[in-house]
């Protein structure tokens, strides 16, 4: 699923924070000038976000999930478990 940010959504800092049956976004984007390996003022963020499917599947196999450069460049959010997301 594809959507804009929803109320409960909330940055994540760090995967521990992730339990089950919570739900994890990152926001899509894409860089300005393509052929520019930099991200440094090359970055654009589109405000819509993409929901990861299958959270225990990407914690196992994305060892970035531990930088918080990484989850803030890709602007990870998450809806904790319990809490509704109004669309």
């Amino acid at each position: 699923m594809i959507t804009s940010i929803l109320p409960n959504m909330v940055p994540l800092r760090d995967i521990k924070d992730i339990s089950d049956g919570d739900r994890l976004f990152y926001e899509l984007g894409h860089k300005k000038r393509v052929n520019d390996m930099s991200f440094k003022d090359n970055w654009v963020r589109e405000g819509r976000f993409k929901e990861i499917e299958n959270i225990k599947n990407i914690i196992e196999h994305d060892e970035l999930l531990s930088n918080i450069e990484y989850l803030e460049h890709h602007n990870f959010m998450i809806i904790k478990n319990g809490q509704v997301a109004e669309r």
